[in-house]
């Protein structure tokens, strides 16, 4: 945003106007009857546009043929001196003053010169005040939604029109009656945009170079990407992950959620970030211990700068974590005519999922390519009654089975009858 100073005219200089009033014309003779030269003709119409810390006055004369140059009387509100500021050097009807100072008022009248140096009557007096004036988009925000932004204009009183546009000529933009606060609609397209004003102050006063602001008009949001590393291999408890939401937009907020989970992804170079502000928001990720997923998939979500959010994008591979293996339990079986009672300690873990018992008759060890005898679902149930036939030797194992199929063995026990 750019801050500029500006001035407004002024009646209450009282100060000025007397400084100002009175004879302005007069030549020294010690010969009574000797008439005065004719003057030449006096400006009228004057006006000032005005810049941060400048003023371009602008005047007229009815007949320009007795004119050789102009002078530029200025009165200001801290001296009360009228003194001769500036003149032509030919037939020129504008002049910049510079280096007027912000708060002070200033009273400027103009002064033909004709032949012979002789001065006419100065004009009337335009005064005007310097200040501090500007505009403002949306509260000084940096981005809007909106293409119709809040406009705060900063102007003295006493400013009666106001002109907005997005280029700093003005090209077809109208004088509008000023007020304090306007809505102006910008053109369509994301990205930077300026918004540029002059006002027009009672008196005979207008502003010259435009004040300014801009803001970054952002309507939408999206995610190009969402994916994980590692790539390949398992994924344990305790394994350092890495997760991706690539987006155009740094200063955003970005997240991944899976089985439960919620993570928060930087862009700061910071939580495993590699480069900051580059729209590419990451997090590393140490998978906790009671953290499992089967073949979960990876959502991304993203709200930028502006607040948009974008749509939801889902990682075009699944994940799963394996948490550790579970613990085993004791087996221990008794023999009774043709039934076995098989019983064992009850399993702890939290994603229990079965009891798997296995058998095999004759001799060796017993693993999950053999006999399947029972599933048992729930963890509280812990024992079970096999029957056989005849003589021999029954050899019997269980497993116990986690939510993601991981299982462990307990000891083997034998029966011989």
């Amino acid at each position: 945003m750019s801050s500029k100073i500006a001035v407004r005219s002024i009646i209450s200089a009282c100060m000025l106007l007397v400084a100002i009033t009175g004879c302005d014309r007069y030549i020294d003779s010690e010969d009574p009857v000797r008439d005065l030269p004719t003057p030449p003709p006096t400006p009228i119409n004057l006006s000032a546009v005005i810049d941060s810390s400048s003023a371009t006055l602008k005047w007229e004369v009815i007949d320009t043929t007795a004119v050789r140059r102009f002078r530029i009387y200025t009165t200001d509100s801290l001296t009360n001196v009228t003194r001769l500021r500036d003149t032509t050097s030919n037939v020129a009807f504008s002049k910049l003053i510079a280096g007027l100072k912000v708060n002070q008022s200033y009273a400027f009248q103009v002064a033909s010169v004709g032949a012979g140096g002789v001065e006419g009557y100065r004009s009337d007096p335009l005064i005007v005040r310097m200040q501090v004036m500007g505009i403002t988009l949306d509260n000084n925000n940096e981005y809007t939604r909106d293409r119709d932004v809040s406009v705060q204009l900063i102007a003295p009183s006493g400013t009666t029109n106001v002109l907005l546009a997005e280029v700093p000529d003005f090209t077809g933009a109208q004088w509008q009656t000023f007020t304090a606060n306007k809505s102006f609609r910008v053109s369509e397209g994301d990205g930077v945009k300026h918004v540029y004003a002059r006002y027009l102050i009672a008196g005979g006063v207008e502003t010259g170079s435009p004040f300014a602001d801009s803001i970054i008009l952002d309507s939408r949001a999206f995610i190009d990407s969402v994916y994980f590393t590692p790539i390949g291999g398992t994924i344990q408890t305790g394994t350092t992950m890495n997760f991706f939401v690539k987006t155009a937009e740094p200063g955003g907020e970005a997240s991944v959620a899976f089985s439960g989970q919620t993570l928060r992804l930087f862009d700061d170079g910071t939580n495993g970030d590699i480069t900051d502000g580059d729209g590419l928001y990451s997090y590393r990720y140490v998978v906790p211990l009671n953290v499992s997923a089967n073949d979960a998939e990876v959502t991304g979500s993203f709200t930028d700068p502006a607040g948009n959010q974008a749509p939801r994008l889902v990682c075009g591979r699944l994940l799963t974590i394996l948490t550790a293996p579970p613990d085993p339990v004791t087996l221990a079986a008794t023999a009774a005519g043709d039934s076995i009672r098989i019983s064992w300690s009850a399993s702890s873990e939290d994603d229990f999922q079965s009891y798997r018992l296995y058998r095999q008759q004759g001799a060796g060890t017993v693993d999950e390519n053999d006999q399947l005898i029972s599933v048992i679902n729930a963890r509280t149930t812990t024992s079970f009654v096999d029957v056989v036939a005849g003589a021999g030797t029954w050899l019997y194992r269980i497993f116990v089975v986690d939510e993601n199929n991981q299982s462990t063995g307990s000891n083997t026990v034998t029966i011989v009858k």
